[in-house]
């Protein structure tokens, strides 16, 4: 097929994941609340230490919504002076299933102009 099948509920909920992060709100049709605020933050003025705060609260409230059955247990933030000046930072968010939380997994968002 053209999809890879995910056969485990961890993988399925990582792509759900990356899924519903990558995808801007407004982009999707017929639920322009779907997705995440994250790529507003590229062209806001950075300060480090507050970035953080803004895009853990962007990513907490659209997992609250629409995978209420994960829990987002940390974010690790990877950029630079070169990085703010491109508008571009790269994420790796650990999660797991609330349901048991020793399934637990990360997945690395890169978030580009």
């Amino acid at each position: 097929g053209i999809f890879a099948t995910n056969y485990t509920t961890l993988s399925q909920a990582k792509d759900n994941l990356k899924n519903l992060l990558l995808t801007r709100k407004g982009e999707r049709l017929m639920q322009p609340d779907f997705g995440c605020d994250i790529y507003k933050v590229l062209f806001e003025p950075i300060v480090e230490g507050e970035i953080e705060s803004v895009i853990d609260g962007y990513v907490t409230d659209a997992v609250n919504i629409w995978l209420p059955y994960l829990s987002i247990d940390g974010i690790d933030y990877d950029y630079d002076e070169n990085d703010i000046d491109n508008h571009k930072i790269s994420l790796q968010i650990h999660f797991s299933l609330l349901s048991n939380k020793n399934i637990s997994d990360s997945v690395i968002i890169n978030v580009n102009k």
